[in-house]
């Protein structure tokens, strides 16, 4: 999957669902170097460079095979069917910002 974007206000502002998405799929991803996608290991500010990464993803079934490992493990810690995770999501509409009984976003935040 390749992510273009223009380096402004609103494209920095946005989610880095793309790259979840690639990543949940099991798709190596190449995204603009912008804060959105700090986690993509391959990012790019010119057009010469996108190839690049590209090519340094297409190089080698290990090259592309590790990056997608390393991309589903990021979001693999993310699903709703891991218990500890649909806590937290419950606990987001249960209770208000700060409250006590936010325990397993609260340690999020502890760290």
């Amino acid at each position: 999957m390749v992510a273009p974007l223009a380096d402004n206000i609103f494209n920095n502002c946005k989610s880095e669902i793309k790259f979840l998405e690639a990543s949940a799929l099991g798709i190596p991803m190449v995204a603009q170097d912008i804060v959105t996608y700090d986690r993509c290991r391959n990012r790019f500010e010119t057009g010469e460079q996108m190839l690049n990464q590209i090519e340094q993803v297409l190089s080698s079934k290990k090259n592309y095979m590790t990056l997608c490992e390393r991309n589903f493990s990021i979001v693999n810690n993310m699903w709703l069917e891991n218990e500890n995770n649909r806590l937290k999501y419950v606990e987001l509409y249960k209770h208000p910002y700060g409250h006590r009984d936010r325990i397993n976003i609260n340690k999020i935040n502890d760290h």
